[in-house]
Order: structure tokens, then sequence, then C-alpha cells
């Protein structure tokens, strides 16, 4: 029964188009406004202090809305979290400050030309200035060299430090996949170290990617300005018996998520995932954003394909030379007999960047966000293909853990 008019709108029915077209629709608008330093999409963000974190919304209210600004820190997805544009500021405003300048607020929903509403979810963000050169201990491999593991090259002086991510081919030459701002120019030599000796892995190949506009991208979805960082670049290998693609912590790789138009959706927004990067060891994760709108320069917008926010267990999160690590989305399936649990690791991604925010007030917060692109449109780009079974079956992730630590200080940039 059609209990008003017009009839209530249910978000839950809106898609990673809808939501994106709207972003795009009003992107001009929300750049400026005075406290909005960035734009993603994904799922409503609900105050951890609000009702409706622990209630579903056909439960009425009891308690009236939190008072302390909505952040990364105190906030939550549930399921009944609906699709919307996530909007951050560096600047909370409470409701009257808006009296004297209304056209400073950020829409609480945005209206398509064809009819469509999606909402927004205001999140206030801190940016926090990190050390080049953070505590950290290095991961090189003790035996053979693969994903998880540090390269890095000397260039004007100084030590460009990543992780490895995989081992790709073209059908002919097997390369390692690396991060394009670390890998660099054709013929650069990258090393990595075993022991206290220097390992020549390989030179930079001539194929690499920074950006692609996004429509070449997504082919099907509009954006018009933009364009998506992938950041990519490849390690022609020396030697492939130096060379295993099994990943630090993660063992032999899974069925890679080839991710397209038809089948990225919003339903990936607080999924958990996890990594080994070079820097920082083993990252635990969740998908906390699609499409993080990072930077405006120009007239163009630079976007990446997934933003990670760090799991609250993981207290340190991503740090520099972790660009180039693979992530992979935990996939958690029923055994045929459905009485016990399988995890699938699945690579999705690899990061190559982080942005660290921070939060002030009763708790003062900092977390260390990952910003990856996708490893299908990757190696679609590139021409390459994903290696699963070289030198497999090497020893436990515990006994490898127990090698792969080193305390070996370098300059980062």
């Amino acid at each position: 029964m059609l209990r008003s008019f017009p009839p209530e709108r249910n978000y839950m029915l809106l898609s990673l188009k809808d939501v994106l077209d709207a972003r795009n629709h009003y992107y001009v608008h929300l750049s400026h406004l005075s406290n909005v330093v960035g734009t993603a999409v994904g799922r409503y963000l609900i105050h951890e202090d609000d009702w409706y974190a622990s209630h579903p919304p056909e439960v009425p209210r009891k308690t009236p809305k939190p008072k302390s600004p909505r952040t990364l820190f105190n906030s939550v997805i549930r399921d009944w979290s609906w699709p919307c544009v996530l909007v951050f500021v560096n600047d909370w405003q409470p409701m009257k400050a808006f009296r004297k300048d209304p056209d400073q607020m950020v829409p609480r929903a945005l209206f398509l030309p064809d009819g469509r509403v999606v909402p927004t979810c205001t999140v206030m963000v801190e940016e926090q200035q990190i050390s080049e050169v953070p505590d950290y201990h290095l991961s090189f491999p003790n035996t053979y060299v693969g994903g998880g593991y540090l390269t890095y090259a000397k260039v004007q002086g100084r030590q460009h430090l990543g992780s490895i991510a995989c081992l790709v081919s073209d059908g002919d030459l097997v390369y390692a996949l690396a991060s394009r701002h670390v890998a660099g120019a054709e013929g650069r030599q990258m090393f990595t170290q075993i022991g206290e000796k220097s390992l020549l892995l390989g030179t930079t190949s001539r194929e690499s990617i920074e950006f692609k506009p996004f429509t070449e991208i997504y082919r099907t979805w509009s954006g018009e300005n933009l364009q998506l960082r992938l950041d990519a670049g490849l390690i022609e290998v020396a030697d492939i018996a130096d060379w295993t693609t099994q990943v630090a912590s993660i063992g032999p790789m899974d069925e890679w998520l080839d991710f397209t138009t038809d089948n990225l959706t919003l339903d990936f927004i607080g999924e958990n995932v996890r990594a080994f990067g070079a820097a920082s060891g083993e990252l635990r994760g969740t998908i906390g954003a699609l499409f993080y709108r990072y930077s405006s320069m120009g007239g163009t917008d630079y976007l990446t394909d997934f933003l990670i926010f760090p799991r609250r267990e993981d207290r340190r999160g991503t740090l520099h030379g972790d660009s180039g690590t693979l992530w992979f989305w935990e996939q958690v399936d029923k055994e045929r007999d459905q009485t016990r649990m399988h995890m699938r690791l699945r690579p999705f991604a690899m990061q190559w960047g982080g942005q660290t925010w921070m939060s002030k007030g009763k708790f003062n917060r900092t977390g260390h966000f990952a910003l990856g692109s996708s490893l299908s449109m990757i190696c679609r780009e590139l021409g390459v293909t994903l290696m699963r079974d070289w030198n497999t079956g090497l020893r436990s992730t515990g006994e490898l853990l127990d090698t792969i630590r080193s305390d070996i200080s370098l300059a980062t940039v």
C-alpha cells in the first residue's frame, strides 16, 4: 500500500554507477566549498555513538544524535548503510554556523536531472605529516625473491624503496610488477638484499603506466577530466631461478579478482583485505571507499580505485616503502561439508601510495590509509598476465617470517 506521495526514497537500491554519476555531476560544486578536501564513493558511515550504529533503521531512535564530528576513526559501516558520496572536510561546522553563509554547507543529497537522488556523508579528516624515515624493519628475502620483499634503486644519491608485488609475463619474458615511481625509467637497475649482499633483480622495462583517463579504464562509466592513477612498472627479471610466485606471509596466490564495470559494486565496501608490505610487514584492512578523488590540478582531477582503511587491530598501518604492495581479498567460503570455513586470499589491487589522517579529541588517533589500483586493469594495460606457479611449495609462512626481518636502515623518499 502506498503510504505517502511521493513515496519515500529507498537509497539501498542505488548502484555504483548512480553514485558515481552524482559525484561527477556535483563535483565542481563540492570542490569549491571551502572545507572540502576530497570525495569518494562508498556506503554511509555511522557515528559509533549514534543509535543506528547498533539498531537498524526500522527501530525508532531513542537517543539524540552525537554532537562530535564524524571521522574515519569513530564511525562504522553496517548492513543498512546506504550507498552515498563521501565528502571529506577539514573543518567540522555545526548547523548554526551556516546561517551566515548557507552556500558553504555540504548538501545532504544530490539531485540528478533524470530524477535520481543520492545522499552524501560528510566526514572530518585531518592530514598529518609523517617522517620520510620511519622506524621500521625492512623485509629482505632469505633465499628466493617474491612478492612482499623490498626492492630499491640508487637515484641521485638516495635510495628509492618499494615493495615487489608479484611476477607477471608477456608470454616471452618474466617481469616483477612494481610501482612505476619506484621502478623509474627504462634501464634503471633494481636491487634487493640477501644477507649483507646486494642482489641485482633486473632492469626496468620500457613498459610502464602512470595515469589513464577514467573512461578508458571503465569504458561504460562517465567521468570527464578524470585521470585514474595506476602507477605500475615492470622490472625485467635477470635470473628467474632466484624467484618464486609465493608472497611473503601469504603463500601461493589464489585466483585474482578481475574487476569490470559489470562486477565491481558497492558490495565490496567493508570487505576484509590483507597484504605484506616490505616496510610495514603484515597489513590488515577493509575496503573503505572506491574512486577516492585525492587531487586536482589544472582542471583535471585525479583518483584511485581503492581507499583501504586499516583495521582497528592494525595500529601502525602502511608506511613509506610499501608502494607496490599486493593486496588480497579475504574471501570466506564454506567447505563442502558446510561445517568448516575456508578462506581464499585473492589478489585484487597494487598499492601505489598512502594517506595519513588523524583525529583529535578525547582520543588522539592516527591512521595510515592505503591507496591502491586494480591489479587486473594494470595487467590489461601493460599486456601481461599473472604468474602463480613458479617455485611454489616453499617453507611455511611461519618459517619465512622468521627470516625476512632485517634491521637495515635506508634513506627513503
